[in-house]
């Protein structure tokens, strides 16, 4: 987190991180402790509608916050979860009767390489009777992403003893059947052959 206190002799450049947070702490004088306070982004002074991402009472986005301490004249603004579109140039803003009192700053928002971790781990998932699988991943983290180098996967294939034994006995049963379809066709022909010997013969005793 970075504090600093705005003024309105100079523009104030505000450094922050992606990723991270930044306060900026804006005083005001006494006599407006009740006065509605806001943060204003790029052009303020114009008569346009204004830019307001948070005031003393509602914010457009979550990530913005304000905090009035009135016992010490001064209201923080407080960013999470920088990006680098928050960079720009903002005013800490005091409603007034006539003319709203503007202090302006400029908000500079950096990538911060120091914060990269690198984590490497390994799991493994234990075989089981039927398929055995074993997973290898190396993994880099770094602020606002998560990239994996390298996965490794290897698995091997179900056993096939369990289905030797249903195809042989299928295999058995169509054997015997073929075995029984030819022993009866011959049985049938043998049948037929004898029928036609025992015709034949009674035809020759009939021509005798």
């Amino acid at each position: 987190m970075i504090y600093f206190t705005a003024v309105t002799a100079a523009v104030t450049t505000v450094t922050g991180y992606k990723g991270r947070s930044v306060q900026i702490r804006c005083p005001y004088k006494s006599g407006y402790e009740t006065h509605l306070k806001y943060l204003c982004r790029g052009e303020c002074y114009t008569f346009q509608t204004k830019n307001i991402p948070v005031d003393s009472k509602t914010a457009k986005d979550e990530r913005f916050s304000l905090n009035d301490d009135t016992a010490a004249r001064v209201f923080t603004v407080t960013i999470t979860d920088l990006r680098s579109e928050d960079g720009g140039k903002y005013w800490c803003a005091t409603q007034q009767k006539v003319r709203d009192h503007y202090t302006e700053f400029l908000l500079v928002v950096k990538v911060d390489t120091s914060m990269n971790v690198t984590v490497s781990h390994s799991t493994h998932t234990p075989p089981t009777p039927d398929l055995s699988t074993s997973v290898n991943t190396d993994s880099t983290w770094s602020t606002g992403a998560h990239t994996v180098n390298d996965v490794n996967l290897q698995s091997n294939s179900p056993s096939l003893h369990g289905s030797f034994i249903p195809l042989f006995v299928v295999l058995v049963i169509i054997t015997i059947i073929l075995l029984v379809c030819v022993i009866m066709l011959g049985k049938i022909k043998k049948k037929k052959k004898t029928s036609k010997g025992r015709k034949q013969r009674e035809r020759e005793r009939e021509r005798e």
